[in-house]
């Protein structure tokens, strides 16, 4: 009989999963249960820092190498979000960071939102302030939310009612993925979009509606460990130079403002040949 050490468990709408660094269990009652083949890197399969899971064919996966994934099939295969999350710091810290409640929507926990937290340097303590990324595209894009000045503790999403706790103490909850003011719309273009060399590539970022002097984070090969943070100028972009040598992929991100809700691009890719 092998054994494995379980770290986290909950109820789910089909039935029940639970999950230690090594496993990923799914039951339709409890009385049985079946392992789902966790996320790939080459031959081998990445450890687990966190879980959350839908359905007991449905989940999401925070691993140690701090990639997100998906799998709609009981793991059977599993797509990496990761590039779509941007430079924002994934690293799991010992807490529950995901929550979902479907392939679509849900959220992960990040300590800062560095366009925002670099402005709020005198109220952000040594463990970072309450920010998540949203998504309801299944992780094709991700907007910045800023739920609380303290570190999200927790989060829990179910039936499209979401909570989040904040500093141990305080609850928060959102009926709307998060959105509490006007939509807004950001997005990144590059050209040219295909090199043969090393190449100087334009990226023009676009933002609406906007009122200038916006900052957004651009995050890529070339921008540095923590993206680069740009500002919108008054026509609602931004225009900056890139050195581009291999294929690489590129994501913008803005937590939005008063009234407005924040955005974050598609990934967009600049090809090699």
């Amino acid at each position: 009989m092998s054994t494995a050490r379980l770290e986290n468990g909950e109820t789910v709408s089909s039935g029940v999963f639970a999950f230690g660094s090594e496993v990923l269990l799914a039951s339709a009652n409890g009385s049985s249960w079946r392992s789902l083949d966790l996320p790939p890197s080459g031959k081998k399969n990445l450890a687990l820092d966190d879980a959350d899971c839908y359905s007991t064919t449905g989940c999401w996966a925070l691993t140690s190498n701090h990639h997100l994934f998906r799998t709609t099939n009981a793991g059977k295969s599993w797509t990496d979000v990761t590039l779509a999350t941007g430079a924002n710091d994934l690293t799991n810290g010992g807490i529950r960071r995901l929550a979902f409640d479907s392939a679509s929507a849900g959220y992960v926990a990040i300590p800062q939102f560095s366009p925002v937290s670099d402005n709020l340097g005198s109220t952000q303590g040594t463990d970072g302030q309450g920010w998540v990324l949203a998504t309801s595209d299944g992780g094709k894009t991700w907007a910045p939310q800023l739920i609380d000045a303290n570190p999200v503790q927790g989060l829990a999403a179910s039936g499209g009612t979401d909570y989040a706790l904040t500093d141990s103490q305080n609850l928060f909850v959102t009926s709307s993925n998060g959105a509490t003011g006007a939509g807004s719309s950001l997005t990144l273009a590059a050209s040219p979009k295909t090199i043969k060399k090393k190449t100087s590539v334009t990226f023009t970022a676009t933002l609406s509606p906007c009122n200038g002097n916006e900052q957004i984070l651009v995050s890529g090969p070339g921008l540095g460990s923590d993206g680069s943070i740009e500002t919108i100028t008054s026509n609602c972009t931004v225009q900056f130079r890139g050195s581009v040598s291999k294929t690489s992929s590129y994501v913008a991100q803005w937590a939005g403002e008063a009234g407005v809700n924040g955005d974050g691009s598609k990934v967009i890719k600049v090809t090699k040949k």
